[in-house]
């Protein structure tokens, strides 16, 4: 995680999403943007799909270093936060109400449109090759890594591991 937080600061995306960002708080105990998205980042790189498991991600004092942030907020601060961009249109709302809540939807649609295209758009600009070797290593005997037991004949049988690699690289830069 620590090696693609290093790679968000140096190519700056981190720091034109976070300074693209609709959201803006008027409370002094409010936490600060950086944290908000850093915390939101990490967490969905980390692997995590509930608020609940942000608490898993207090410990690691690296990633949020390098990534500019203060602190790693709370779940209660992120979910929160996370409600900001995209407003719930209640029932009973001015229509006043109604045209903020739809201009800041608005925003935050733009917003992160642009990220994404800021993201992928090298990567979808470069001829990539894709590479990927599917093969049966069986080893048998006295080879380093051998196991005692039956030697499947069939190479087809599951129990057999199949290591699967990839390898992208530009098309320019193989010739």
């Amino acid at each position: 995680m620590a090696i693609l937080a290093k790679f968000l600061e140096v190519s700056g995306l981190f720091a034109r999403w976070r300074d693209g960002c609709p959201m803006a708080y008027s409370s002094p105990n409010a936490p600060e943007v950086v944290d908000v998205l850093g915390t939101w980042l990490l967490s969905i790189l980390d692997g995590q799909w509930r608020y609940a498991h942000v608490a898993g991600l207090r410990g690691d004092v690296v990633a949020p270093g390098i990534l500019g942030m203060n602190k790693i907020i709370s779940e209660e601060s992120l979910r929160r936060a996370l409600a900001h961009p995209a407003p719930n249109q209640a029932k009973s709302c001015s229509d006043q109400e109604r045209a903020a809540r739809t201009a800041q939807l608005a925003r935050s649609t733009a917003w992160m449109d642009t990220a994404l295209s800021e993201s992928s758009r090298e990567a979808l600009r470069t001829p990539w090759i894709l590479d990927t070797d599917s093969s049966v290593k069986v080893l048998y005997g006295h080879q380093a890594g051998a196991e005692i037991g039956y030697n499947r004949a069939s190479r087809d049988d599951p129990a057999i591991p199949c290591t699967r690699t990839g390898l992208a690289t530009c098309a320019w830069c193989s010739m």
